[in-house]
């Protein structure tokens, strides 16, 4: 169930840690047009962490990433390890250096073995973790303070997943009071009258795990300001079929999704660790480039995994993480 949002507050300002940041690797993108930026890794069954420091929010934590400690908010998206596995010792190290109480929100299905989960480590760590774990469905609302607030979107993916949205709420003066003066709307509002209308802007979607088929059930993925979307496989060399055995978005699914009709930045992001960072960025542009022009910011790894360089990943598709269904 939802929390109440009640009258939102300010966002508080993000704590402090003396978890060293340095070694961690990261990208961070600066949407243009926005207030606010993108920082993290993701590269698919290895590790995604998210974070938009303006908001105090981190997304996903595969592994402990010192820039996502800082955030009280935490939104999970599934369970597998790669997006989840981090979360104790995040915990872990929130509450060695003092923070306040971590909010986790995630999807509802997840709650009960989570919470078992953490109570192991806390046994084994002797020594409480202080979070709250909000357990989520598509459409619940959570206050992220500063008239914003963090929504469930549905997905699809072959375990309970959930995609998120940052909404914020505006006042917009009615249009028969243009050009009046401060005071003269002050006086009106005093006197009782409605002087604006309320409205929400979407700022961020995230689809988390998922087929490209949620944004008929979600809008906020091809509405928002910035559209974050897994693509997982890019090319003919693991075609579609491949990739939606394990229930992932392949980058020809886009063709047709209203997905690609986004107005705002679009992210592509949890690109498989067989393309190297030069092959995803080809591909992607070569794709996604003619519709999104500079609006196209791909999250990708600053450099090849030493795996990939060596090689390793050249894998027959018989042989796939997707074709095996634990994810890519």
């Amino acid at each position: 169930m939802a929390e109440p949002e009640g009258e939102a507050g300010a966002t508080p300002p993000e704590a402090t840690t003396n978890y060293p940041e340095a070694g961690t690797p990261k990208v961070r993108l600066q949407p243009p047009g926005v207030a606010f930026s993108i920082e993290g890794w993701s590269v698919a069954g290895i590790e995604t962490w998210l974070r938009i420091p303006e908001f105090s929010l981190a997304i996903d934590v595969g592994r402990v990433a010192a820039p996502a400690l800082a955030s009280r908010h935490m939104a999970l998206t599934h369970g597998h390890l790669d997006h989840a596995g981090g979360l104790p010792a995040w915990l872990g190290l929130r509450r060695m250096s003092a923070m306040p109480p971590a909010r986790v929100y995630l999807p509802a299905e997840m709650v009960a073995e989570l919470s078992t989960i953490l109570a192991a480590w806390e046994r084994l760590q002797g020594v409480a973790f202080e979070v709250e774990l909000f357990p989520a469905r598509p459409g619940d609302r959570f206050s992220l303070g500063s008239g914003r607030s963090l929504v469930a979107l549905p997905a699809h993916h072959r375990v309970p997943a959930l995609g998120w949205a940052v909404v914020e709420r505006r006042a917009k003066l009615l249009p028969e009071l243009l050009g009046k003066s401060g005071p003269e709307i002050r006086a009106l509002r005093t006197a009782g009258h409605v002087v604006a209308r309320h409205e929400e802007v979407t700022l961020l979607a995230i689809s988390g795990d998922t087929l490209a088929s949620a944004v008929d059930e979600a809008p906020a993925l091809r509405d928002a300001q910035v559209v974050l979307h897994e693509v997982t496989l890019l090319d003919e060399r693991h075609p579609p079929g491949l990739a939606h055995a394990g229930y992932h978005t392949h980058l020809h699914d886009l063709r047709q999704s209203e997905v690609a009709a986004a107005a705002g930045c679009f992210v592509p992001y949890h690109i498989s660790q067989r393309y190297s960072v030069a092959e995803s960025r080809a591909l992607l542009e070569a794709e996604l480039a003619p519709r999104f022009g500079e609006r196209l910011l791909p999250l990708l790894p600053t450099h090849d995994l030493p795996s990939r360089r060596r090689g390793a990943t050249k894998r027959s598709a018989a042989t796939s993480c997707c074709e095996r269904r634990d994810g890519c």
